[in-house]
């Protein structure tokens, strides 16, 4: 097998398409092609062919994950399946989130303080809905023990700035068995809704 073409990319500086044997194979950055001392017109062993391929296929989920990860922050579970869904394996799926982590495009702590600071604004959640929520996004147990402990409103404040705000709310207003169940749905305490708008009543 010979090296028969290695592009440089105008669009992605320090990445370059090889070919094989006229055969386009794909992208690897520039110490790839270093370290497998890759040249046009040498030959390459089998070994070394195969060494390629792998690096090829990891420079293009690592890319995938990349573009994945900065539509919104993601968590590094998230970061896994997705890349198990696009045929990585679980080394390689270790190694790019690992790279992801120090490039600080994985951070969970962040992730989990901007959910709550946007689920806050949007729809007050009581605490326990909140790590829900973010045990569903796989945040680890630790980091949502911090930022829930950094968490001045308690579950009084938010169930009273959702009633406050679901009150205004047309389909709330002459019905209160439906924001009752709302507001259950939402995780707060039968006790403390019934405290504020009174026992559901009959439909």
């Amino acid at each position: 097998m010979k090296i028969t073409d290695i592009q440089s990319l105008v669009h992605k500086p320090g990445f370059y398409r090889v070919s094989v044997d006229n055969k386009a194979l794909g992208y690897v950055d520039s110490t790839v092609v270093t370290s497998l001392g890759l040249a046009i017109n040498k030959t390459i062993s089998e070994e070394d062919y195969q060494v390629l391929i792998k690096q090829i296929k990891f420079t293009s989920l690592y890319n995938k994950a990349i573009s994945y990860a900065d539509r919104r922050l993601r968590s590094k579970q998230e970061v896994i399946d997705f890349l198990r869904a696009n045929g990585s394996d679980g080394q390689m799926s270790i190694k790019i989130v690992d790279r992801l982590i120090e490039l600080s495009i994985i951070d969970e702590q962040k992730l989990a303080e901007a959910y709550i600071h946007d689920v806050q604004l949007s729809r007050p959640l009581s605490r326990s809905a909140i790590q829900l929520k973010l045990r569903q996004k796989k945040i680890p147990e630790n980091i949502i023990d911090q930022v829930l402990t950094k968490l001045k409103q308690t579950d009084h404040d938010s169930l009273d700035l959702l009633i406050h705000k679901k009150a205004k709310s047309y389909s709330y207003i002459n019905n209160q068995p439906k924001l009752f169940r709302y507001l259950l749905r939402q995780g707060f305490s039968y006790q403390d809704i019934a405290a504020r708008i009174g026992r559901p009543k009959q439909d």
